[in-house]
């Protein structure tokens, strides 16, 4: 069901980025790569939101205060932006990791905030970083936001009002009239979800996103997301919107079967299998090649 292409291929991973670590051992081979070659790895002994506001800052990327709720996001517009430039934002993936098939987390901050990683190789002159609802926050902020912003609501009605509302300021911040989504994960359901709703995004690329949420669930024998949306009942208002997907042939997190119904309601979208690629490798490495080849490039 899927177009036999792959746009850019990487039969080994590149341990010494960082991004295929996945456990505490693994990292531990990754930061001495990197004291060797790069000179340091103190994010190892930094907590997830010391790491993420640390790697912003390095990448130019400030945390913009205006945004409202319990999301937190970052910003870098060149200094002399081009007139028309797109605002590309970049949507945080589903969080941390469960514990189990019914243990949700208890603080849905990502550890590997894979996404932030992808936005600090755009080179484009507007592009911002958007945590997802009660990611990065304070103890006491996160005791105050409702667990179902990433349990059976992570891609409900209140979910999608807090992230569009935090694009708008961010449109505003940056002075855009037209913005790009990009979403890793389940971050690419949010893209995709709000590419449906909004009538100024030009463009929207997602990676390893479960786009049918219901064939999801079924194959991982989950409870079903009663309280989402599910993409792939948008079509209608999709099918003008220019869009590309990349699906990962060895995801056991995102299965092929969760995105095989969008060829079929959406065919004018750009469907590209990574026959090497799982979950979380090698999407970092391989990002600028990646992007150049969608309509994140510009016409």
């Amino acid at each position: 069901f899927f177009k036999q292409k792959t746009a850019y291929e990487i039969k080994e991973c590149d341990w010494s980025s960082d991004v295929c670590s996945s456990d505490l051992g693994m990292r531990v081979l990754s930061c001495l790569l990197q004291v060797l070659l790069l000179g340091g790895c103190a994010g190892l002994f930094q907590s997830p939101i010391e790491r993420v506001q640390a790697q912003a800052r390095e990448g130019r990327f400030l945390p913009v205060s205006a945004v409202d709720g319990p999301v937190k996001a970052w910003l870098r517009v060149s200094p002399a932006p081009e007139a028309g430039a797109p605002l590309t934002v970049y949507i945080e993936g589903d969080g941390a990791e469960w514990r189990g098939r019914y243990r949700p987390p208890a603080d849905p901050t990502p550890t590997n905030a894979l996404t932030l990683r992808l936005a600090l190789r755009d080179p484009g002159a507007r592009v911002a970083y958007l945590g997802r609802p009660c990611q990065y926050l304070d103890e006491e902020a996160l005791a105050e936001c409702p667990s179902s912003f990433w349990i059976l609501g992570r891609y409900g009605e209140a979910a999608l009002t807090i992230v569009d509302a935090a694009i708008d300021k961010l449109m505003i911040t940056a002075r855009a009239a037209h913005v790009n989504l990009v979403g890793f994960s389940g971050g690419g359901v949010i893209a995709t979800l709000l590419a449906a709703r909004r009538n100024d995004v030009a463009c929207v690329v997602t990676l390893a996103s479960p786009l049918d949420t219901t064939a999801w669930t079924r194959e991982l024998g989950v409870s079903a997301l009663t309280d989402s949306f599910n993409p792939v009942d948008f079509a209608g208002r999709l099918r003008f919107v220019a869009q590309w997907h990349f699906a990962a042939a060895k995801d056991d997190i995102v299965p092929l079967t969760s995105i095989r119904q969008v060829r079929e309601v959406l065919p004018y979208a750009r469907i590209v299998m990574m026959k090497e690629y799982d979950h979380d490798c090698c999407w970092v490495l391989a990002w600028e090649k990646l992007r150049a080849q969608t309509c994140l490039a510009g016409p």
